[in-house]
């Protein structure tokens, strides 16, 4: 049988499909530039300086802003149906050529920040990112220091040919927009001046995150504007920093600000989850974070010594947290060669999943300090652990008993048919005789 996706009927119609996306594109495109002096003007300039045709001619075909029937005149202004240049391009008729950076975020705003306009295209649409952009740094520096070199609009999302935010294509798509960040914050060179790092792209990339989002493709995992924000971008404040990471990990948060964690941080003036897990390159946390040795966090403020009640309670947990992995562990060998046998293992797959369960709930309440609530948790897995192993061990134990039950029926049966031969044997040899 033919597969669905070789199947010619399906080809024919994806094919089809993709022509009638396409034509209507290219149709709307050359017939809403038609006459457009605009673009014939720089087609003939293009074409007379490069003798290449216009580079912006395929890039409008695909043109979010062209899509919705805004043409060069609605963003330039300036008459696009005369070719006398003093008139297509007259300053009166609100004629804008290519802005400087300092008027990018304005000139966008025209449409962006009118309501009423943005309401007739999509009216789900918010109407105040430049209001937020000047909240940003990028703004602040663009208003108040008149700083070019920062990232208006355009240096985002591009400017002819731009994408639709939810287009794979799209600089600022969720898996691009790192790329679309490091093209400045990680140049040393153009960032020089401005007193911050230019390692944050690398470290991303390293992290729990960056594996997470641009090599397992989790559309889930955070990229650079989901902690620092979009058009208000900004670094996280420190009291903010838990703020931004409890959008995700809202328990570890909650059980956080119940701790006496919190109170200590607060004084300190640390940035609370950061501190111990890192910025930028945060990596997934294991077990050994915990402790009182190294590669453990807490022993980094805590002494190790019986007097400081953190470090003991570290160790205690660890310790906790270390005696149920390990019978977690022993359990699911035991649980494996059981399967691998044959034997009936569901219901210890069972008891093996609330365990890892327990474990995820234990290992969160780490961040209460509460050494009672995380006992009771290991206590409640280690139950379960237990009664998984006895449960695997019975059952290697039933299968070996088949094995020597089979082994002896089986010898038995060898035995009687070796006799029962011999007596057919003797009877044949007494007839004859």
């Amino acid at each position: 049988m033919t597969p669905y996706h070789e199947h010619p009927c399906r080809i024919f119609l994806v094919a089809l499909v993709v022509l009638g996306l396409c034509v209507p594109v290219r149709a709307t495109v050359e017939e809403a530039l038609k006459g457009n002096q605009c673009l014939i003007c720089h087609q003939e300039l293009h074409q007379e300086m490069y003798n290449t045709p216009l580079w912006a001619t395929d890039e409008l075909a695909r043109d979010v802003h062209l899509s919705k029937g805004i043409l060069c005149q609605d963003c330039h202004g300036g008459d696009a149906a005369t070719s006398e240049i003093s008139a297509s391009m007259d300053p009166d008729k609100g004629f804008v050529g290519a802005p400087e950076p300092q008027d990018v975020p304005q000139f966008c705003g025209k449409c962006h920040s009118d309501a009423t306009r943005m309401a007739k295209f999509n009216p789900a649409l918010p109407v105040d990112q430049v209001e937020k952009y000047y909240t940003s740094k990028h703004g602040q520096l663009l208003r108040e220091k008149g700083d070019k070199k920062v990232a208006t609009c355009i240096s985002c999302h591009g400017f002819h040919g731009m994408y639709e935010v939810q287009n794979v294509k799209s600089p600022v798509y969720h898996s691009n927009i790192i790329n679309t960040c490091a093209k400045c914050h990680a140049d040393p060179k153009y960032m020089a001046g401005y007193d911050i790092p230019t390692d944050q792209y690398k470290k991303y990339v390293r992290s729990v995150h960056g594996i997470a989002l641009l090599e397992k493709h989790d559309r889930g995992a955070p990229a650079c504007n989901n902690c620092h924000g979009n058009h208000g971008a900004k670094p996280p404040e420190v009291k903010s920093v838990a703020n931004i990471c409890s959008v995700c990990h809202a328990l570890n948060g909650q059980y956080f600000d119940a701790s006496p964690h919190k109170a200590a941080f607060d004084k300190n003036g640390w940035p609370e989850c950061t501190q111990c897990h890192g910025a930028h390159d945060v990596q997934s946390a294991t077990d050994s974070m915990l402790g009182g040795t190294p590669p453990s966090v807490c022993i980094t403020c805590h002494k190790a010594e019986q007097s400081d009640k953190g470090y003991v309670a570290a160790v205690d947990m660890k310790k906790a947290i270390d005696g149920l992995e390990a019978l977690r562990r022993k359990a699911t060998v035991e649980y494996e060669d059981a399967r691998n046998k044959g034997m009936e293992v569901d219901e210890i797959e069972i008891k093996l999943r609330d365990v890892r369960q327990q474990q995820i709930k234990a290992r969160t309440l780490i961040h209460t300090l509460d050494l009672k609530r995380v006992i009771t948790e290991t206590d409640k897995g280690t139950t379960e652990a237990r009664q998984a192993s006895q449960q695997a061990e019975s059952a290697i134990t039933e299968y070996s008993f088949r094995r020597l039950g089979l082994g002896i029926s089986t010898l038995i049966i060898t035995v009687l048919v070796i006799l029962l031969g011999l007596k057919i044997s003797r009877i044949s040899a007494s007839r004859k005789a």
